[in-house]
């Protein structure tokens, strides 16, 4: 839907409309980046391509 599964994580995490800097309703940063890169890292380790 996002093109890749990296990009994916990022939106399923932070939302349609995330974005680098996004807070969420009670003003702390969203860090979906961060959250991707551990998933897309743990995902990688597991031997999954893209």
């Amino acid at each position: 839907r996002f093109g890749n599964i990296y990009n994916g994580l990022l939106h399923y995490n932070g939302g349609d409309n995330w974005y680098p800097g996004t807070t969420d309703s009670y003003g702390r940063p969203i860090l979906a980046n961060q959250y991707a890169d551990a998933v897309y890292a743990t995902y990688k380790g597991y031997g999954g391509k893209n």
